[in-house]
């Protein structure tokens, strides 16, 4: 089957700059600082509901679903299917001629955002229990590329973060790439994220609970993936996995 499109995130070095503690966006990127750091290496089981439509008004008919395993681990993501006990290091070479397929979801994003200093920032503006603040990554630092065939090209990222008020935990995240060069035929994605508390091993940790991926193509037709993940565990240097190359 050949490949419908692609959203794929290249990642670049880190580096973070201090400033003033009293400003909020401050005391957020010092608090993500401190959750990455601490985030435990993981795994969890993700179902991708995949669908599609003609149009913008027309109803998403489902396409498939899809079951898998990613793993969190030393920064980056790791794909498998469930039972294998060989990761791959992308989920594009997993599926790689099986539909619209993304990554970053995990934590690849946030680290992008808080870890270097291609993010530009807004204003921290409160929205009822929720501090929101949006961003902009210039697609001369994103490192991120829209593919769709033999086609791809490097796109700007924009979106929001919003964080519980009064611990500063991530709540939801919106990633979206706009106005991409007219070489590929991807018009647009938008990728919502939301989190939750979720039990690691012993300890809670803030992780991805679902997400929902639109793509849209030039024509006026639309991808959806939507994922939910569970069953989340502690990845330990005991786990019998091995990581492709």
């Amino acid at each position: 089957m050949a490949r419908a499109a692609t959203a794929l995130l290249l990642f670049a070095g880190m580096c973070f700059a201090a400033a003033d503690d009293s400003d909020p966006l401050t005391r957020i990127r010092e608090h993500m600082r401190e959750y990455l750091a601490h985030l435990p290496d993981y795994t969890c089981k993700v179902t991708i509901e995949r669908s599609e439509r003609r149009n913008a008004r027309a109803r998403f008919v489902a396409r498939d679903r899809l079951t898998l395993e990613i793993a969190y681990a030393s920064g980056h993501e790791y794909y498998a299917w469930p039972g294998d006990s060989r990761f791959q290091n992308t989920i594009d070479e997993l599926l790689p001629h099986s539909g619209m397929v993304s990554e970053g979801s995990f934590a690849l994003h946030m680290r992008k955002l808080f870890l270097t200093n291609d993010a530009e920032f807004g204003a921290v503006r409160e929205e009822g229990e929720r501090l929101r603040v949006d961003f902009v990554v210039p697609a001369v630092r994103s490192g991120f590329a829209v593919s769709a065939g033999a086609a791809s090209a490097p796109a700007s990222l924009r979106g929001s973060v919003w964080f519980a008020r009064d611990t500063l935990d991530v709540a939801r995240l919106e990633v979206r790439v706009e106005d991409t060069p007219k070489s590929v035929r991807i018009a647009g994605t938008r990728e919502v994220t939301n989190y939750g508390s979720v039990v690691v091993g012993e300890a809670a940790a803030v992780l991805p609970v679902e997400s929902e991926i639109v793509l849209q193509d030039r024509d006026g037709s639309e991808r959806r993936n939507q994922s939910r993940f569970q069953d989340c565990r502690r990845f330990t240097g005991s786990a019998t996995v091995h990581y492709g190359k």
